[in-house]
C-alpha cells in the first residue's frame, strides 16, 4: 500500500483532474500534516444528497484515480469545529454553507483555496469563493391560500 502526503493542493488538483472531488466538496479544511493511504475524508450532510453525490461523483472519482472518498456524516459546524480545535482532523473537505463559510474563516478553521493550481471546469462566477466554491443553487419560496 502506497502512502502519499495529502496537501491541500494535491488534494484539490486531483479532485479537478479526475472531475468529482473538487465539483462535489464546497469548502476546503486544515489538512496540512494529514497522511492517507489513497483515501481522504469528505465531510457530507448525509441524506439523499449524499446518496446522489456518491453515485454522481465519488464513485466514479474512485475508479479513475483509485482514492477512497470517505465519508464522515453528518457534517456539523460544531463538529468541523471540535475536529480543528483539538489537532485531530479526519477530513480533507467539509461541506459547509455559505453563512458557515464566513464563520469558519473568522475563526481560521479553514484555507483559501489557490486559484492557479486548480483550474477547474466552467462554473458560475458567484460559485467561486476564495475559501470555496459552490456545489448547490437553491431558493425559498412563501406561499399562501387565498381563502
Amino acid at each position: 500500500m502506497t502512502t502519499i502526503k495529502l496537501d491541500r493542493r494535491r488534494l484539490l488538483r486531483a479532485g479537478a483532474y479526475g472531475g468529482a472531488a473538487a465539483l462535489a466538496a464546497p469548502f476546503v479544511i486544515r489538512a496540512e500534516a494529514q497522511e492517507v493511504a489513497k483515501k481522504f475524508g469528505f465531510g457530507q450532510p448525509g441524506g439523499a444528497s449524499t446518496e446522489a453525490t456518491t453515485e454522481i461523483f465519488f464513485k466514479p472519482f474512485t475508479q479513475r484515480t483509485g482514492i477512497e472518498v470517505v465519508l464522515d456524516v453528518p457534517s456539523s459546524f460544531g463538529k468541523l469545529r471540535a475536529m480543528v480545535q483539538s489537532g485531530s482532523v479526519t477530513a480533507s473537505l467539509w461541506d459547509l454553507g455559505s453563512q458557515q463559510i464566513e464563520q469558519a474563516k473568522a475563526l481560521d478553521m479553514i484555507e483559501p483555496i489557490d486559484w492557479d493550481q486548480i483550474q477547474p471546469g466552467p462554473m458560475y462566477p458567484e460559485m467561486k469563493n476564495e475559501y470555496g466554491f459552490g456545489q448547490t443553487y437553491f431558493s425559498t419560496v412563501m406561499a399562501w391560500r387565498s381563502t
